[in-house]
């Protein structure tokens, strides 16, 4: 078998079924084991689940989530299971249980009125946000997000969603399994066929923290442009912030933003996600054959952005680690 990463992480699934079968591509790279445990969850429950949304908005179950229960609502391998709050056996169970609260949707109703309808499709389902699905005759899977007392757009879907955690799991196993290595000049000398992986904390700049985080997606074009890499599907669009029902930023901290690339030529892969704060940073990972150009995208980044104290990972694969049919080269 061979996975044609360009194709992988820069080609939008053309479906629901497309995505499953990239996700379990994606997550067998590294750790094929890991899909003999992925369980459905019960059919009962998803129609269970779909009665109620049916009845409380006129609508189906998002197509991108409802293949997500039917593919792993039972259990995930943690892709975004290990993310929510608190864990669950059965997630179209507990998504049931809290769209029957009442009271949930009384207070939503009052805290937000006017609001699109949307349908919180956990209770407190990530750790750190408050996330539900815009629902709409075309049973949508575009995102919304609650931040304490603001209803927002995040301009991202649930599908670019799931893979992006399954990227990370990825990106998380190199990083788990590789050989610390020490960052210096020295060590950007292999050849290629040897996977790499460097992870690092900077601290942003203050123009790239400004509402609509502007300069922040001026850079990463530039980043793209002078080191020929392309965005990847799952990337969040460069948008770092919140979005009102008209459209305009919000300054908001707290939400999920991430932006990956893909270099067309030599296979390198990175993503950055900002995390606002009292010192606003950015976590840069780069996986990656090409060390010169690892080493020159870094580069980059840290002429404007401050690196954070002992943040630095460089790590190596050993060879017997990696895959034979393994190529980060374009095809």
């Amino acid at each position: 078998m061979q996975i044609n990463l360009r194709a992988l992480f820069t080609g939008p699934p053309s479906s629901e079924k497309e995505l499953f079968r990239n996700i379990k591509r994606c997550i067998s790279i590294f750790e094929p084991e890991r899909l003999q445990g992925l369980q459905p969850a019960p059919e009962e429950d998803i129609q269970a689940l779909e009665q109620l949304i049916m009845g409380r908005y006129g609508c189906c179950i998002p197509a991108s989530y409802k293949r997500y229960l039917r593919e792993m609502g039972q259990e995930d391998g943690g892709i975004l299971s290990k993310r929510m709050d608190f864990q669950s056996a059965d997630i179209a169970r507990g998504a049931k249980d809290c769209l029957a609260w009442d009271g949930l949707w009384r207070y939503f109703e009052k805290k937000f009125p006017g609001h699109p309808p949307f349908w919180m499709f956990y209770y407190g389902p990530l750790a750190e946000m408050g996330y539900g699905l815009l629902l709409d005759e075309a049973s949508s899977d575009e995102l919304v997000q609650i931040d304490g007392g603001c209803f927002g757009y995040c301009h991202d879907t649930f599908s670019k969603m799931l893979f992006y955690f399954a990227y990370s799991e990825l990106i998380a196993w190199v990083l788990k399994h590789g050989k610390p290595l020490k960052y210096k000049a020295g060590t950007f000398s292999s050849g290629l066929s040897c996977i790499h992986a460097m992870a690092f904390l900077a601290y942003c700049p203050p123009e790239w923290t400004v509402t609509g985080h502007a300069p922040l997606a001026e850079f990463l074009q530039k980043l793209e442009a002078d080191h020929g890499a392309e965005p990847c599907w799952f990337s969040g669009d460069k948008e770092f912030c919140l979005f009102d029902m008209n459209d305009q930023p919000l300054d908001i901290g707290h939400f999920f933003a991430r932006y990956a690339a893909f270099h067309v030529s030599s296979g390198l892969t990175f993503y950055i996600r900002y995390h606002a704060g009292y010192r606003p940073l950015i976590r840069v990972v780069l996986l990656s054959e090409d060390l010169p150009l690892t080493k020159q995208i870094t580069d980059a980044i840290l002429r404007c952005a401050q690196l954070e104290e002992n943040s630095l990972v460089f790590t190596r694969l050993d060879w017997e680690l990696v895959p034979n049919w393994l190529s980060f080269g374009s095809w």
